[in-house]
């Protein structure tokens, strides 16, 4: 698929690195075949992102890391 840290060309991405993150957040999309799917961060405790592994619009494979988190609780 592809993957996407924006929901529009025109909007801000949805995290940054450095953003912290709360469990339920959407963290970016995912497209496949004309379908978008978000990624949401889906633990149980906060994190915050050190690293971001792709670029927006690139494609991604299936188990791929996109993030690199660091848990704060």
């Amino acid at each position: 698929g592809i993957f996407y840290r924006r929901p529009g060309p025109d909007s801000p991405c949805y995290a940054e690195v450095g953003t912290k993150i709360t469990p339920g957040q959407t963290l970016g999309l995912i497209e496949i075949m004309k379908c978008f799917s978000p990624i949401v961060f889906s633990e149980q405790k906060d994190a915050k992102i050190l690293e971001i592994l792709t670029l927006d619009g690139s494609e991604v494979k299936y188990n791929q890391p996109l993030f690199v988190l660091e848990y704060l609780n």
